[in-house]
């Protein structure tokens, strides 16, 4: 429970509460500071500088001065709830389109912490400036600065339901998702050059089991490495890859070789391996490519029937297997001496998303996205390892059932005839062959009349 409420309070300062939280404070000391500057100037006289008499000549009585406040600060409250409700339901609607990655970026994005840390601020400084008033002396400068807060708001309002807006859109929502996805992984990258990156996991050992329940979202590669130097015959295998379910009680580790690991030694692999009950988007690669998939999902379903957000989600994900394959990324094999071992799973997750995108684009006839994901494939596939290249050709093959939904447009024939010669000089005949075949069974019925149950005609 301790480390629920700790995990919590981490998450929500590290993604939202730090800025807010951070300025509300810096504006409740400015409000001390502002009526302690009018309290020291005490009444009206000549002792004034001319800059403050100047100032008076705006402000009226004390009286005066402290219902300006009070109606400044009535007004910022009301404006601040309206629309911060208002734009809260717009993000959840776009969130709603496309993926609830929409209100995660929402909240990280420090100009929006910014916003709110600033409007509430504000209306807690003229709030503690009306309340420190002092009924002999005149607010000059606190009312002063709480008229030029209020003229800042208003005009900080347009651009706040600006940003809002164009932070909505699906270039921007896959904009970021698309380099957050980059940039963890040439960190994972990193971290795993110092592991043993298998594809299937030694057997045996005494295991590790996870106290929670949620996902493995951090892993702590330096701490496993001193565990496993600890004895010198130990090997730690890590059970769960990155953004895998964990459940309670559930192995996350063994322990190969050695003694059994102490309370203490387990306890220190299981903080190594962080198990929340989010997946983490900066840490997490194969989260990116899961997200991408499903915003191009749910965009070319007939669900949404979106073809422009689902092209754009395409077209980071080939952007993603492009530059990866180029980089060397796709495949991480790391230290084979390590005696730490972990199963990066990013291949399979790129399979996937690619497989589930051709699917559901003959759900929906969209020939065009159809054709760009055999475009982004066939433009990557010679940079490819061999493991992601026979990943991708099963997933092609399987998804030549259901080619017979779609149009044999001419964007389309392209695209597959391009696809099925990359499959045929990269090595791979027999794939080449069966889109071949596919494809010109579909061919067919150009120029005929077909019902979409009936298009490929029979043999």
């Amino acid at each position: 429970m301790k480390t629920s409420i700790y995990d919590t309070l981490r998450r929500s300062f590290s993604e939202f509460l730090a800025v807010p939280f951070g300025m509300v404070a810096a504006f409740l000391v400015a409000a001390w500071g502002t009526s302690a500057i009018d309290a020291a100037a005490g009444k009206r006289g000549d002792a004034w500088s001319g800059w403050r008499r100047f100032l008076d000549s705006f402000i009226g009585d004390p009286d005066q001065a402290n219902q300006l406040m009070s109606t400044i600060a009535t007004s910022l409250v009301t404006m601040s709830s309206i629309t911060f409700s208002i734009l809260l339901l717009a993000v959840q609607q776009s969130s709603a389109a496309l993926t609830n990655q929409v209100v995660d970026q929402f909240m990280r994005r420090r100009t929006n912490q910014m916003f709110f840390g600033f409007f509430v601020g504000a209306s807690l400084f003229v709030l503690s400036c009306l309340g420190l008033a002092k009924k002999d002396s005149v607010p000059v400068l606190a009312t002063s600065l709480s008229l030029i807060l209020a003229v800042v708001c208003l005009l900080a309002l347009v651009a706040l339901i600006y940003t809002t807006l164009d932070q909505s859109r699906p270039t921007a929502i896959i904009g970021t998702i698309h380099d957050t996805t980059v940039t963890a992984r040439r960190r994972e990258a990193d971290d795993l050059e110092d592991v043993r990156v298998v594809d299937e996991r030694p057997d045996g050992g005494y295991p590790v089991r996870s106290r929670q329940y949620g996902y493995l979202s951090r892993i702590d590669f330096a701490a496993l490495r001193r565990c496993a130097d600890a004895h010198p015959d130990r090997t730690i295998v890590i059970d769960r890859s990155l953004g895998a379910p964990v459940c309670h009680g559930q192995p996350i580790a063994r322990v190969i070789g050695g003694p059994p690991p102490t309370e203490t030694e387990a306890d220190s692999i299981r903080a190594a391996l962080r198990v929340t009950q989010r997946r983490e988007l900066q840490g997490d690669p194969t989260f990116g490519v899961d997200q991408l998939g499903n915003v191009g999902w749910t965009s070319i379903s007939t669900a949404k029937s979106n073809p422009a957000a689902g092209l754009i989600a395409v077209h980071a994900l080939n952007d993603l297997l492009f530059r990866w394959g180029d980089e060397g990324l796709i495949a991480v094999r790391g230290n084979p001496a390590s005696r730490v071992i972990y199963r990066d799973t990013l291949i399979d997750h790129m399979a996937c998303a690619y497989e589930g995108l051709m699917v559901v684009a003959s759900e929906s006839m969209q020939h065009q996205s159809l054709a760009e994901v055999a475009k982004g494939i066939a433009r990557a596939f010679p940079k490819l390892p061999h493991v992601m290249q026979d990943k991708l050709v099963r997933a092609v093959e399987g998804s030549l059932s259901a080619l017979g939904d779609h149009v044999p447009t001419d964007v389309l024939c392209r695209e597959l005839e391009r696809l099925e010669e990359v499959f045929r000089v990269e090595g791979h005949p027999r794939a080449a062959a069966k889109l071949q075949k596919a494809w010109e069974s579909l061919a067919r019925a150009r120029g005929d009349l077909h019902s979409r149950a009936d298009r490929v005609p029979g043999p």
